[in-house]
């Protein structure tokens, strides 16, 4: 399941880095995805493993990273993390659940300061 997840957003990102720009539809907001956390915390876990899976293919496809970690987080530090970040932007909660899942990633595990494999 992880793997299709992974594909199902890597073709998000790619949409959306051609397409430009898009205003998300109100249950394709950060907002919504931060809703939904709050009531399943397991479907939660599994976007943002999907979410770190799928950029993790981008990146080793391309050799630029978006985010970096010495070891794969958990899903309970993936989900902390996007709680993290929402709390500290709710002005960017009306951007794409894909979108904010991605950033709320890169913020908590920035490629700085490790080694870089590409």
């Amino acid at each position: 399941m992880r793997i299709s997840q992974a594909f199902a957003i890597l073709l998000i990102l790619a949409t959306q880095a051609s397409a430009g720009p898009a205003v998300a539809s109100e249950s394709n907001r950060a907002r919504a995805l931060a809703a939904e956390c709050a009531e399943s915390k397991t479907l939660c876990e599994e976007y943002l493993l999907g979410a770190w899976d799928a950029v993790l293919i981008h990146g080793e496809m391309t050799h630029q990273p978006l985010f970096c970690a010495m070891k794969g987080p958990t899903g309970d530090e993936l989900l902390a993390a996007f709680n993290q970040w929402v709390v500290r932007n709710p002005d960017k909660l009306e951007l794409s659940r894909a979108v904010g899942a991605l950033l709320a990633l890169k913020h908590a595990y920035p490629c700085s300061g490790l080694p870089n494999k590409g």
